[in-house]
């Protein structure tokens, strides 16, 4: 009797341990097919993210992911702007994203180099570090959210940013997430570079302003939107007086620093809206979107007026002793409805300008 009862347990144990062998096996087996369904999906979400060089798409392209595949209606995606006195997580896609102008909300900052956060981005080396609760107080009172999930965007061992889901994930989407953030990272990388690279192309290189290679783009699109809103546009053809002589006198170096100081007082004297572009040589060209020829005028006298009166290195040694701009001005469609004769009649003014006397803003 005995034997036989030791026989039961010895039969019940195998059968037990058997039984947990199978369902873990068939455990492991589900968390395994389950990550490399997802591990796929994440594949071809992150081709598609690299075949995109557009920050807006991209993070258009994110909000998509999240919300169709893994079913989150609240995502917030940050990209940490850092500097040695504060930490500026800058939200730029978010439900409901139209621009990305409109998530300035969202953002917050880290003004404090004790806070814990600072550090972690400053040194942030381990990928395991848990910024949830260090953030958990900025988060709360910026995104209204009683629970979330953060998933860091890592580039070379560097943090650049954080993807915030509106709730805990689940835990076998953790890795593949985790896969899909770093790929996240490269393609926000390779799209800033892109955007580097573009903004290279239309910036005049000695001035900073743009250059006339924009201008022939800008300048149409400007007259298209003047034309839908039934409104103005005025075209300012700016050059500097005797500028010939104040490089033959003082050399190009010289010359050079003269340029963008003209460029820098021009941007500083303008609206947000208007746009500075540097035509050629000593020329620059302005355009004030939805200004009438009266108010283009005063701001081209508040130009003009400003570089007069600075003190440019050897304005003495200019023939009037001081260094001076004339300006000719044109507006749409006042004096003209296309492109050419826009720039011809603001053109023709500027020659108006100089021959009359120069140091003047002429607009017949």
């Amino acid at each position: 009797m005995l034997n036989f009862l030791l026989l039961f347990i010895i039969f019940s144990q195998l059968v037990f341990l058997l039984y947990l062998f199978y369902h873990h096996k068939k455990e492991k087996q589900e968390i395994i097919s389950s990550f490399t369904e997802n591990l796929e999906d994440i594949i071809k979400i992150t081709e598609t993210l690299r075949s995109s060089l557009e920050l807006d798409k991209i993070f258009i392209e994110i909000l998509n992911i999240f919300s169709k595949k893994f079913g989150y209606k609240k995502v917030f995606i940050y990209l940490i702007e850092k500097t040695h006195q504060e930490v500026n997580f800058k939200c730029i896609a978010c439900p409901g994203l139209v621009s990305t102008e409109g998530v300035g909300i969202y953002s917050f900052v880290i003004n404090d180099t004790k806070d814990p956060v600072f550090s972690i981005i400053e040194n942030f080396k381990n990928h395991q570090i848990d910024l949830t609760s260090f953030l958990l107080p900025k988060l709360k009172e910026k995104l209204k959210l009683s629970e979330f999930f953060l998933l860091p965007i890592i580039l070379k061992d560097n943090l650049e940013g954080i993807i915030i889901t509106e709730k805990p994930l689940d835990p076998k989407l953790v890795l593949p997430l985790k896969i899909f953030a770093n790929e996240c990272g490269v393609a926000l990388e390779n799209a800033k570079l892109f955007k580097k690279v573009q903004e290279m192309s239309i910036t005049d290189s000695l001035t900073g302003v743009f250059n006339r290679r924009y201008f022939e783009e800008r300048l149409p699109e400007e007259i298209e939107l003047a034309r839908r809103y039934k409104s103005f546009l005025s075209l300012c053809i700016l050059d500097i007086d005797y500028f010939k002589h104040y490089n033959d006198i003082n050399g190009h170096l010289a010359g050079d620093k003269c340029l963008k100081k003209v460029a820098e007082i021009i941007s500083t004297t303008l609206r947000s809206g208007d746009v500075v572009f540097r035509y050629g040589g000593e020329e620059f060209v302005v355009l004030l979107p939805a200004t009438d020829k009266n108010g283009a005028f005063i701001a081209c006298e508040k130009i003009r007026k400003n570089i007069e009166t600075y003190p440019f290195e050897y304005r003495e040694k200019q023939p009037s002793g001081k260094l001076t701009v004339s300006i000719g001005l044109s507006v749409y469609p006042v004096d003209a409805t296309e492109k050419i004769t826009l720039i011809k009649v603001a053109d023709e003014n500027l020659y108006r300008a100089k021959s009359s006397g120069k140091n003047k803003v002429c607009c017949l």
